[in-house]
């Protein structure tokens, strides 16, 4: 435990420059100000489901942050010469047009008229939620097999040489404090549970089983979007960045992962800027990603936890 915070802050200190990150934060905040005074994801981007526009808008939403704050990297000399090399700008584009395909497309579009009408909507966010290991994992592996040549760390993390998952319970433990405090804010509970949108009690209903088996079936769904979340943030924006951002990969990571928050409450939006970077230091430090899975997946069960407690007491 003491160990994971001192490398943070052994991290923080070597990295720390206030008028970069004073630049890093005024970007942001403009981002932050921008999609919450404008509902911009909700209200815009939205508006284009089922078609590829909407890719292209979830490319340039996702994309364009990642870019300034690399730009904001090179005019503070961190950075020299990124934007000139064509590896760059391929793994930028396959990697963020994988995220965007993930965003734009879901696969339980695709089987939504074949599920049974009484257990349909219960099956389609399963199945949502479960579909990120193929549309966005398969093709993260894919990329590292066949384009990304610099293979120091195996999958971007994914298959770690060692693990000691004790620490990050510690983390998780007292993140469980501040969350349980978070969930009296009112943006928190009106988003929180998600199961209670699941139509769980429906399914259960309609099959005759009992009821812990609609919400281990959603909760475990739930929890694999995660694991892709950490693969693409801790994962690929980190380990296939390096080699253009040097140890400062982190940064553009941060600002991306806050945006893709966006269409949540906007306390979450804020405290995942300090959780990615977070967990962005300890990534890159221990070469897997598997420190940031228990504490995502933790976090994401704890808010749901949480969140029905709120229900049950009020």
């Amino acid at each position: 435990m003491k160990k994971v915070f001192q490398t943070m802050l052994a991290y923080h200190r070597e990295h720390y420059e206030s008028s970069l990150y004073l630049k890093v934060g005024v970007l942001v905040a403009a981002l932050l100000a921008f999609n919450y005074s404008l509902d911009f994801e909700d209200e815009y981007i939205d508006a284009f489901r089922g078609s590829w526009l909407r890719v292209l808008w979830y490319f340039l939403y996702l994309g364009i942050p990642f870019l300034a704050t690399a730009w904001l990297l090179h005019i503070h000399g961190k950075a020299e010469r990124w934007f000139s090399e064509p590896s760059f700008w391929i793994l930028f584009g396959l990697g963020f047009f994988v995220l965007a395909m993930d965003r734009s497309f879901f696969l339980g579009d695709v089987f939504y008229q074949e599920m049974p009408k009484a257990t349909r909507g219960f099956w389609y966010r399963v199945i949502n939620w479960s579909s990120s290991l193929l549309t966005q994992a398969l093709p993260l592996i894919l990329i590292y097999e066949w384009v990304d040549k610099q293979k120091s760390h195996k999958w971007y993390g994914l298959i770690p040489s060692k693990f000691n998952p004790k620490p990050y319970l510690y983390l998780l433990l007292i993140a469980g404090v501040f969350i349980g405090l978070g969930s009296f804010f009112g943006d928190i509970q009106s988003y929180y549970p998600r199961y209670k949108l699941s139509y769980g009690q429906q399914f259960t209903s309609h099959h005759d089983l009992p009821s812990w088996i609609s919400l281990v079936l959603f909760e475990s769904s739930y929890a694999t979007n995660f694991i892709t979340v950490e693969l693409f943030f801790r994962g690929f924006l980190i380990y296939a960045f390096t080699r253009y951002f040097g140890t400062y990969a982190i940064l553009p990571m941060v600002v991306t992962y806050c945006v893709l928050h966006f269409g949540k409450p906007l306390t979450e939006s804020l405290s995942s800027i300090v959780g990615g970077y977070a967990l962005g230091i300890l990534a890159l430090h221990n070469r897997n990603i598997w420190g940031g899975v228990i504490i995502h997946v933790g976090v994401a069960w704890l808010m749901e936890l949480f969140g029905y407690l709120q229900k049950v007491v009020q």
